[in-house]
């Protein structure tokens, strides 16, 4: 240990000195100038400069500096692996895996190492155990259904982060059940790792045997569009040969790819691309024919679900009697590729009736089911056409997040048209009685709010110059923050042309002309029309959380399972931002590979992700009691109305590979400790290697402070002389 008095001040020491050397110097002269020669008056002054001396000490703030040096010992980490694969043997009395890893740690090297390292036991099959002692590893018995080894390994490799390890000494077969391939063996790990043969590859008489060990594919995709399925596959005793990858959707054979595998054990990919023509539920199933001489057939299948939806951003409109604005506005909504448009004109009778082919379909329905509809125009529709029921339907669309548009006329601007129902209280502009129509050549032009919105940005569309209309609506007042963006000169002065307003979480945009067609047929402004609606319609889609009162999302902490695992099936609640989520009981449903379908209580409790977050949300176990395809879906009751989660699909195969027998993955071993600087060593040799490992010890310095000034004794001196100082001089008579 070393130690020294150091100082800590921030003034300058030649100050300090200076103003004590005078304090004393002031004192000593008035003492010798003052008091006759008598050492007894002296004494308050030797005091007074004992106080100023130590004070000018305790100013230059000094501490004791101790540095001791410490020599660490490094550490070494023995991993054991506990999964049943590891009791396997071959038949002929060939020792199994597990008696040839005791053998080795109840060797001599292991007392050599302790006595030069601190040696830490692990066990670990489904993820990293606790640390054991040497001694209880020989009485352990490796049951679990499971090896995820890649896991287990990133678990012990960040628990000793900033420590000094000397490396990991490997027990295990190799034979990694949650791994798609071997690619992770290969990065550089930061501990050297030294694995041990652990059998005799050809201890085994190999038989054929292929196995479908996942399929990755999007669960959920979009129709018309073609998606990637990969198969990930491994066999043994294959000789070389191809085995023939099958594609199956719902028992009819799709494609078939053959393919050969690099090495016994080791895995391959196939990927299909798959085309999704239909909107539906469809099961996919990868299939690799029974090999000639093979027994074990059950892995030979995976299946997933996957749905096929159909999200183009759906628009709702309903039109009055047919006009050249609907006629042109449904020509710019059918040709848009952004919308998926689904419109209604107003029939005989005042029924109204689709347009195009979709005749079948009722707008009651479809104001009924408003959420799945990203925007609704309404065009020149009178009160009674509307009903109550559909304007209620409406408003509350709006305050859920909807966005309106008032593409109205004469009939839907007039005495009995929007302000006549419940929507006259989302209107931008209102009138009482109804807006009044003005007909002319009006010039069009854009406000400051208009060329700054959102709306009107990109697209290289120039709104300096835009083509007039023949009329506009006049008459009304603005609503509580509505905001003009375009504005026509009309003869009763400067009106509003389009305006916004925003509505609970929605947005309203009227737009008071029935004469915007026209800019279709402008020769000088040619393509200003369908620039128009497109970026209207752009800036109006909201976010698909928005339209729902809360969405409920369902997953899995695991995506492949074998019977006997159990999987936590997770649902959470979206809401919009910054409201309360709602107490609800969540259930989910799950249906199994036979049809039938089970309900379990989801139970509150927080929930992470595997990205770490952490949030309130519920969950519930399942074990599976039979292979196949599972479909979990989440319901909830909210105000009445039933919400359901996306589907969630999982397959249990029908065994776990640690029951199935097969030589260990030395290959994955050997790559594993060559990436990481280790070695792959060979049981009679691992404990000579290890024994004469190179142990650098390494040097810690720790270092400690102690203040010499800021402590009890030091401050009780300070008083002591002050005091008695003063008490002297009031005895001895002296001012």
């Amino acid at each position: 240990m070393i130690a020294a008095i150091q100082y800590g001040h921030n003034a300058a020491s030649w100050m300090i000195g200076i103003s004590v050397v005078l304090a004393v110097v002031a004192i000593v002269f008035a003492y010798y100038h003052f008091l006759p020669r008598h050492w007894r008056l002296y004494v308050p002054g030797f005091m007074k400069i004992g106080f100023l001396l130590l004070l000018a000490w305790c100013l230059l703030m000094p501490y004791l500096r101790r540095t001791t040096l410490d020599r660490l010992k490094p550490r070494f980490l023995i991993a054991v692996d506990q999964s049943a694969s590891m009791k396997m043997s071959p038949e002929g009395g060939v020792v199994d895996r597990w008696e040839v890893a005791k053998t080795l740690l109840t060797e001599s090297w292991t007392k050599t190492l302790e006595a030069r390292c601190d040696v830490d036991v692990f066990e670990f099959s489904s993820g990293l155990g606790q640390r054991r002692s040497l001694s209880e590893i020989p009485d352990a018995d490796p049951d679990q259904p499971a090896t995820h080894l890649r896991i287990s390994l990133k678990a012990l490799q960040d628990r000793y982060v900033g420590q000094p390890v000397l490396g990991i000494l490997l027990l295990s077969d190799g034979l990694d059940t949650r791994e798609a391939s071997r690619d992770w063996a290969e990065v550089r790990g930061p501990i050297p790792i030294y694995a041990v043969r652990l059998e005799d590859d050809a201890a085994w008489t190999v038989e054929p045997d292929a196995r479908v060990d996942m399929v990755d594919t999007s669960n959920r995709v979009t129709v018309d569009w073609e998606s990637s399925l990969t198969a990930v596959v491994s066999g043994q005793g294959l000789d070389g040969n191809a085995v023939r990858v099958q594609l199956w959707k719902d028992d009819v054979l799709q494609q078939e790819i053959p393919t050969r595998l690099p090495a016994d054990n080791a895995s391959g990919s196939v990927e299909f691309r798959v085309p999704h023509p239909e909107v539906g539920d469809f099961t996919y199933t990868v299939r690799i024919p029974e090999l000639p001489g093979e027994s074990y057939t059950n892995d030979n299948q995976f299946a997933v679900s996957v749905e096929v939806v159909d999200s183009k951003n759906r628009l709702l409109y309903l039109e009055g009697y047919p006009r050249w604005e609907s006629k042109y506005l449904s020509r710019v909504l059918r040709s848009s590729r952004d919308v998926e448009p689904l419109c209604f004109l107003q029939g005989p009778g005042g029924r109204l009736l689709t347009i195009g082919e979709r005749e079948s379909l009722d707008p009651d329905r479809a104001m009924q089911d408003l959420k799945r509809f990203r925007i609704v125009i309404l065009g020149d529709l009178q009160a009674e056409v509307l009903g109550p029921t559909r304007s209620d339907a409406l408003v509350d669309y709006v305050d859920k997040g909807g966005s309106l548009v008032l593409l109205g006329g004469v009939a839907g601007w007039g005495r009995n048209g929007f302000e006549s129902t419940s929507l006259s209280g989302l209107l931008p502009i209102r009138a009482a009685d109804g807006l009044t129509q003005e007909e002319g050549k009006y010039q069009v032009r854009f406000t400051r709010d208009g060329l700054g919105h959102a709306a009107f940005q990109g697209e290289n569309q120039s709104w300096d110059t835009t083509p007039s209309v023949l009329s506009l609506f006049t008459g009304g007042s603005p609503g509580p923050g509505t905001r003009t963006l375009v504005e026509a000169r009309a003869d009763s002065g400067v009106g509003p042309l389009v305006s916004e307003m925003r509505y609970g979480q929605g947005v309203v945009l009227a737009i008071l002309t029935d004469s915007l067609w026209r800019w279709q047929l402008d020769p000088s402004t040619m393509g200003s029309y369908e620039a128009f609606w497109k970026q209207i319609l752009y800036w109006l889609m909201p976010d698909e959380e928005t339209l729902d009162a809360f969405e409920l999302d369902l997953f899995a902490d695991a995506g492949r399972l074998h019977l006997g695992d159990t999987l936590e099936l997770n649902a959470r609640i979206g809401v919009a931002q910054g409201d309360p989520v709602p107490d609800v009981g969540v259930v989910c449903d799950i249906e199994g590979p036979g049809g039938r379908t089970l309900q379990f209580d989801m139970t509150p409790q927080p929930v992470t992700t595997a990205g770490g977050e952490t949030f309130s949300g519920y969950a519930v176990p399942f074990e599976a009691r039979a292979p196949g395809l599972y479909k979990a879906v989440a319901k909830a009751d909210h105000e009445g109305e039933e919400i359901f989660s996306s589907p969630y699909s999982f397959y249990v195969k029908p065994f776990t590979p640690e029951t199935l027998p097969r030589p260990a993955d030395n290959v994955l071993l050997k790559t594993l400790a060559e990436a990481t600087g280790g070695r792959f060593l060979e049981p009679d040799e691992a404990g000579d290697v290890l024994s004469s490992l190179e142990v650098r010890m390494k040097d810690q310095e720790e270092v400690s402070f102690t203040s010499l000034w800021n402590t009890f004794p030091v401050l009780l001196i300070l008083i002591a002389l002050l005091t008695g100082e003063w008490v002297l001089r009031k005895i001895q008579n002296l001012a």
